[in-house]
């Protein structure tokens, strides 16, 4: 059995050389700090964490996950990156982030302690939580362990125009590990680029690892996405999206049959919808709210996965993998298809 594990997205920006940009966006916007080492004294800068303005503006997001080696507690930490999952502005944001904490608690004749720390910049608007079903995760502890330990590359892959001759490509891949010291097998889910941009790209992921994973493990599977862009433009979905705007949207409309009940389905509702037909199945789950995950609503759900917008494959191109959150009314939908 596989298990399923979250979406990290590599954005990978210009080739072309750009001044540093100010890193000028005000919280609260989706930057989580969190330490995976149980039990330190972990301290952070007071100010707060801000977010590289164009990779704001763009959409891109990015995980980080470091070993700082604390040798003194008024000192900076050695930093080695593990995980890095972003393009190099937010991984220079992250790296600077971390050299300023510290280990108050550390006695200054001890010997060096390691900590991990995970930074992680979510510039979409998903919320932070969703109702699952009790029974989508069976191991959900393990699953957040063994995605904890994948290794990668510090540096986004690297891309070229001239060697591409492209200004706009998307990758999406999909790869299961096997073996903790084995490379993933890789499946290309979607690539809109060349074929020496999407080998650039597999050869990337090939160098990832999961030194933790065991014989009893299931194979831990995720897919990822890769954006190449020359110019600083992303077209993205409006958020928040009502269902009806949506549904205007929507290709064949015209020509498709659904019946859906909202007041039996506990309306209204939020969900968060992430573009990706015709290149792979769309993502819809249900926004954790006061009410737990709700069953009702599945079949609703399973057919936004289905849905297609009516869009030229350059705004397509654009528009891949953004999320929005849809809002679905009270009422009912009955879709007939003209005869």
């Amino acid at each position: 059995m596989a298990v399923a594990m979250p979406v990290a997205l590599a954005l990978i920006g210009s080739g072309a050389a750009r001044a540093q940009e100010r890193v000028d966006l005000l919280p609260p916007v989706p930057i989580l700090e969190r330490t995976l080492t149980e039990g330190t004294c972990l301290t952070r800068p007071a100010e707060p964490l801000y977010y590289p303005s164009r990779s704001w503006r763009m959409e891109e997001s990015g995980l980080f996950r470091f070993a700082l080696t604390f040798s003194r507690p008024d000192r900076a930490p050695d930093v080695e990156v593990l995980t890095a999952a972003g393009n190099q502005q937010l991984l220079q944001a992250a790296k600077a982030r971390v050299t300023q904490h510290r280990l108050p608690c550390m006695a200054s004749d001890a010997p060096a302690q390691q900590v991990i720390e995970e930074i992680s910049f979510n510039a979409t608007p998903r919320p932070e939580s969703h109702a699952v079903a009790p029974s989508a995760a069976p191991h959900p502890a393990r699953a957040k362990a063994l995605w904890a330990c994948l290794r990668t590359p510090e540096t986004p892959p690297a891309a070229q125009p001239p060697d591409f001759g492209t200004k706009t490509a998307t990758t999406v891949l999909l790869f299961k590990f096997t073996a903790p010291d084995a490379p993933p097998t890789i499946e290309v889910i979607y690539n809109s680029g060349s074929d020496a941009l999407l080998a650039v790209f597999k050869a990337y992921v090939s160098s990832y690892r999961m030194p933790c994973l065991t014989a009893e493990d299931a194979s831990p599977v995720t897919q990822q996405m890769f954006r190449y862009a020359v110019d600083d433009v992303r077209q993205t979905l409006a958020d928040p999206l009502p269902l009806r705007a949506l549904l205007a949207n929507v290709k064949d409309i015209r020509n498709m049959v659904a019946k859906f009940d909202f007041d039996a389905m506990g309306c209204p509702f939020d969900v968060t919808w992430t573009l990706w037909r015709p290149a792979m199945p769309n993502d819809a789950r249900q926004v954790a709210s006061a009410d737990a995950y709700d069953a009702r609503r599945e079949p609703f759900l399973k057919w936004l996965t289905t849905l297609e917008l009516n869009l030229t494959p350059e705004r397509f191109e654009q528009l891949l993998g953004s999320t929005t959150r849809i809002q679905v009314p009270c009422g009912s939908l009955n879709l007939a298809a003209n005869e």
